[in-house]
């Protein structure tokens, strides 16, 4: 169900939030998380969900601004954890949780930045991902992992996208990333055919599920390889042993 109501327009407390900005929203992404938070199943879950006012990430206009980095008029993309970006405006306590755009970007683009791009940048950085190494991206049709196909290609990776579903990993290799280097379908609760043409050799797998399919995704990796985990989409803690 879905109930919309209209909200006085937010106005910053600048006696505890100085630096305090109210965003006219533009554009707003919603991903996984957002369906996670509204079934009540985030691990960082605000008070009273539900109900959930959905989108964490967004991108507009700044109205009012008491920071310096940010003045009035400013393009800006961002993240609010506690949700509620689905809005005309949005308040932002802190400035750090922003930053500008170029001009040259649509609300759109700035909107996909914040959760998917940063969270897969990290998840290649922690993981030291470098040229010729081979990365295995479980949920890789998701929003972090397409992104993570992106930026793991742009490093000099090779790639192996893992997804349920043959249909988007036939969109993600046309739409998103013709150079994809090998793609797995996997059916779910069938983990003993489980197979991968990297068995043994990934360098680095990236793991957005948990669940079984993290430990035959394990089961890939080389000698002295790294697992990085950036998501749970199957509902289940990551246990390896």
């Amino acid at each position: 169900a879905c109930d919309c109501h209209t909200l006085p327009d937010p106005e910053p407390r600048t006696d505890s939030d100085p630096h305090a900005i109210v965003v006219a929203v533009h554009a707003a992404a919603l991903n996984y998380a957002d369906v996670l938070q509204r079934a009540g199943r985030y691990a960082l879950r605000p008070p009273k969900v539900p109900p959930y006012t959905p989108a964490i990430e967004f991108a507009g206009t700044v109205l009012t601004s008491a920071s310096p980095r940010f003045p009035v008029g400013t393009r800006v993309a961002g993240i609010h954890l506690a949700g509620g970006a689905c809005a005309d405006r949005l308040a932002v306590a802190n400035p750090d949780h922003i930053v500008p755009i170029p001009d040259s970007w649509t609300a759109a683009q700035g909107a996909a930045l914040p959760v998917n791009y940063l969270t897969a940048h990290l998840a290649l950085t922690a993981a030291a991902v470098r040229p010729g190494h081979w990365v295995l991206i479980t949920a890789a049709t998701g929003g972090v992992g397409s992104a993570a196909v992106i930026l793991a290609k742009a490093r000099g990776a090779k790639v192996c996208a893992v997804s349920s579903s043959p249909d988007k990993l036939r969109r993600l290799r046309a739409e998103v990333c013709p150079t994809l280097d090998a793609a797995v379908a996997y059916t779910p609760g069938k983990w003993d055919a489980f197979q991968t043409d990297i068995a043994g050799k990934a360098d680095v797998v990236l793991d957005g599920v948990g669940g079984p399919l993290l430990d035959a995704a394990i089961a890939a990796l080389a000698d002295f390889g790294s697992v990085v985990t950036f998501g749970l989409a199957s509902g289940q803690l990551p246990q390896a042993s």
